[in-house]
């Protein structure tokens, strides 16, 4: 590398992002959610607005039936004018095109209710929302802020490419400078550089790093692959610049300079394999227990947690399969990136394995659950070499419970299967320590609430409710209290997330 190898770097601690830059982040993945709020409120502002300007209304006792009649657009709102918030931002004529289409809906559907709909309060409802979703989406342009740039890499290409951003970007980036760790030059640079990939780490621990170009020729392989682990943890996002043909990943830095992205703290990866319900049933009855490996099953909460829990990936990355648990993230997939991924319901695969997999000498594992459920399984499907072991609640914060869980498990291996129903991350976590202990065999599955579903404790979603992706607002309606903060607080942030999430199907023959 020129005189230099970056393995003999020792880097300062990696910086920790700053309160206000997480909260600007948050607060744009929750468009769809500042939408939706702005279309509500907006209703019963047009009926004061109408009312205060003299105009005449229907007389009504209650809610007025045009604000009622509104709700459907106000829910088909958010997602009609759904784009990513990405990097850098999207044109706002994209937007224009999808607000001149729900205006257009509105208004047909409008005039399909006939006299239902006052034209007059149908227009100060558009013009307050029109007016509320495009100051939002300026608000959401200056959350963004000036981004702060630093080149890895000096020489007459970074030169050029500093001239570059200084003359078109000026008022968008704020260069923090040139870094390289090479003792030599070839030729005389106009930029020197500041320091190196430890000066950079000092640098980004006094304040906030957007990006990091890597300015070194592509067919540098080697030197990029052991820059990239240091620079992911220094910047939100790593590019090379230039990049001189297309590339998958590409973005516009500042609108006008296109590089290749390497990595982006704002994207992460979620592995999914190509298994639908019937398929994996196969695959299960199949494994045995020489070895050992665990599933998972995704659904919104758990890709929230990806994105949010570095040490929850690392748990997904070990898994040995990834299981697609949610019918509406996959229509929300489809409809938002028209991909068809294989839906496997950990509830529903649970429910298979016990009726046409597990025999009854089949040597089985429950952790979690209650005594009185292990009890209705055993006693349903006959089960005689059935081992049960329920942790206390916050177990995984106490080492001792843990190591006796653990050990449970592992006394009663090798298994057929062994069923983690402790929530996530606890069951994830125990399913991956167990990996890494090496003394269990068998398949672990981390099944969440299935058995209360299976057991009769919860009650599941009708068919046709689950089979649309709305099983949520069943288990919404029969627990608000215990869920609400689940879907109504925490949800609402996938529509944010998805657009930063790379979705990728493992394919198995």
């Amino acid at each position: 590398m020129g005189g230099f190898d970056l393995r003999e770097v020792s880097m300062p601690a990696l910086p920790v992002r700053s309160t206000a830059s997480l909260w600007r982040r948050r607060a744009r993945q929750l468009l769809p959610l500042w939408d939706l709020l702005v279309l509500l409120a907006a209703a019963p502002l047009a009926t004061a607005l109408v009312a205060a300007l003299g105009a005449s209304l229907p007389v009504t006792a209650g809610w007025p039936a045009w604000e009622r009649w509104a709700l459907p657009l106000v829910a088909l709102g958010p997602v009609l004018l759904y784009q990513p918030l990405e990097r850098p931002p999207p044109p706002l004529r994209g937007f224009a095109v999808r607000l001149l289409l729900f205006v257009a809906i509105a208004a047909l559907a409008a005039a399909l209710a006939g006299t239902l709909v006052p034209t007059v309060w149908l227009l100060a409802w558009l013009a307050l929302a029109i007016a509320g979703l495009v100051a939002l989406r300026a608000l959401m342009r200056r959350l963004r802020g000036r981004q702060t740039l630093a080149i890895y890499g000096a020489g007459p290409e970074t030169d050029r490419l500093v001239q570059q951003l200084r003359r078109q970007a000026g008022d968008r980036i704020e260069l923090l400078g040139v870094f390289d760790d090479r003792t030599t030059r070839t030729a005389p640079v106009q930029t020197p550089a500041r320091g190196g990939l430890v000066e950079l780490a000092r640098l980004a621990r006094q304040r906030p790093v957007d990006w990091t170009l890597v300015s070194v020729p592509e067919s540098a392989q080697q030197r990029i692959r052991q820059l990239l682990p240091l620079l992911s943890g220094i910047s939100d996002a790593v590019a090379l610049s230039p990049t001189p043909v297309p590339a998958r990943r590409e973005a516009l830095l500042a609108e006008s300079l296109k590089v290749r992205m390497l990595a982006d703290a704002e994207r992460t990866a979620c592995d999914l394999d190509d298994y639908d319900l019937s398929r994996f049933i196969d695959v299960a009855r199949g494994f045995g227990a020489d070895a050992y490996t665990y599933v998972v099953t995704p659904n919104v909460d758990h890709l929230i947690r990806l994105h949010d829990d570095a040490h929850f990936r690392a748990l997904y990355e070990d898994a040995g399969y990834v299981l697609l648990d949610s019918r509406f993230l996959a229509h929300l997939l489809h409809l938002t990136r028209g991909v068809r991924l294989p839906v496997c319901a950990g509830s529903d695969l649970t429910g298979r394995l016990f009726g046409e997999v597990i025999a009854a000498d089949d040597n089985l594992v429950l952790i979690g659950g209650s005594g009185a459920q292990a009890a209705a399984l055993r006693e349903r499907y006959g089960l005689r070499r059935f081992a049960h072991h329920n942790p206390p609640m916050g177990f995984i914060r106490d080492p001792d419970a843990v190591e006796r869980c653990l050990s449970f498990i592992e006394a009663h291996s090798p298994f057929r299967f062994c069923l983690l129903a402790v929530g996530s991350p606890q069951q994830e976590i125990i399913a991956r320590e167990l990996q890494r202990r090496g003394r269990a065999r068998g398949m672990a599955l981390c099944v969440g609430a299935s058995i209360d579903f299976l057991t009769g404790g919860e009650r599941r979603a009708p068919a046709w409710m689950q089979r649309a992706g709305v099983e949520w607002l069943y288990r919404l309606m029969q627990a608000p209290r215990r869920m609400a903060r689940r879907y109504l607080v925490r949800g609402p942030r996938v529509f944010g997330l998805l657009t930063q999430t790379e979705v990728q199907l493992r394919v198995h023959a």
